[in-house]
């Protein structure tokens, strides 16, 4: 995945030949789907919704220590 500076627009995900978006990277793309997992676990057991709003809003401060865990685990961190 290829950063924004990169002259790369859009960037396309390689996985799936999409547009890339921080949706699918957060929500869709199956190159990350292990390391999604415990967040998607976290979520289900506190009975919130695996959506973009619930991860990046403000109303769930929780999620954001799990999302960070899983943007390491992806090694995601560094391209943001």
């Amino acid at each position: 995945m290829l950063p924004y500076i990169a002259n790369a627009f859009p960037p396309q995900c390689s996985t799936y030949n999409v547009t890339l978006s921080v949706e699918h990277i957060l929500l869709h793309c199956v190159r990350y789907r292990e390391e999604r997992r415990p967040l998607a676990v976290y979520c289900r057991g506190r009975g919130l919704p695996l959506k973009q709003t619930t991860l990046l809003g403000d109303e769930h401060p929780d999620v954001v220590d799990i999302l960070m865990i899983y943007l390491t685990e992806a090694n995601l961190i560094r391209k943001l």
